[in-house]
């Protein structure tokens, strides 16, 4: 079975559509703090995590769990952008996005899984984007805020995002070539956008090398 790896602006629906799709299709959702959530359960460095941070399901936390080798996580501190802690992060990453990808039936929201998974022929990659007013609307609408916090809001996870992607990965996010799929969630439906995976799920992706 596929892993579905998805990348987003803020506030161009992600949450919603990994919940749709996983609805669909019996998948587990996986987000950033789940992630984190697992990274503390193995007592990496929490100030190292918050310090990277781009900002629980219980059965997908299980799951997750079970494929993480105990004591491999590391506590050593360090700045994001230090090499040796860098490193360290991405082989985390590295095998616990690995497994979720060899078991498939994930759908993996943020942290980089497009580049740690980017050759693995399980995975489809997805990126949401919308516009700026509809994502502040969007926002405002679920978060219950006004539209200043919503902006504000916004405007702060897209710089945590812009960090991650530098200090982490070395690479910009919002590069198409990444991906199988960019969806614009600000002109297709949440319900369109659920069907075309789900398509795309039953007729799996064949990687092209070389091409």
């Amino acid at each position: 079975m596929a892993v579905v790896t998805i990348s987003r602006q803020f506030g161009a629906g992600a949450m919603l559509l990994g919940e749709r799709l996983c609805e669909k299709t019996g998948f587990n959702l996986v987000d950033e703090n789940i992630l984190n959530e697992v990274a503390r359960k193995e007592k990496i460095s929490t100030e190292w995590l918050d310090a990277i941070e781009k900002e629980s399901a219980s059965n997908a936390l299980y799951l997750l769990t079970s494929i993480v080798s105990k004591g491999f996580f590391y506590r050593t501190p360090g700045l994001p952008a230090d090499e040796a802690e860098r490193k360290r992060y991405l082989d985390v990453l590295t095998r616990i996005m690995t497994g979720m990808a060899d078991k498939g039936e994930f759908v993996i929201i943020g942290r980089g899984a497009q580049f740690i998974l980017k050759d693995h022929p399980k995975a489809i990659h997805i990126l949401l984007i919308s516009d700026y007013e509809r994502r502040v609307s969007l926002v405002s609408e679920n978060l219950k805020l006004t539209t200043a916090e919503a902006k504000e809001l916004i405007r702060e996870k897209e710089k945590q995002r812009s960090h991650l992607a530098k200090n982490i990965f070395k690479k910009n996010m919002d590069d198409s070539v990444n991906y199988h799929l960019v969806i614009n969630t600000g002109r297709v439906s949440l319900e369109k956008a659920v069907n075309i995976l789900s398509s795309m799920l039953e007729d799996p992706v064949r990687h092209v090398k070389g091409a």
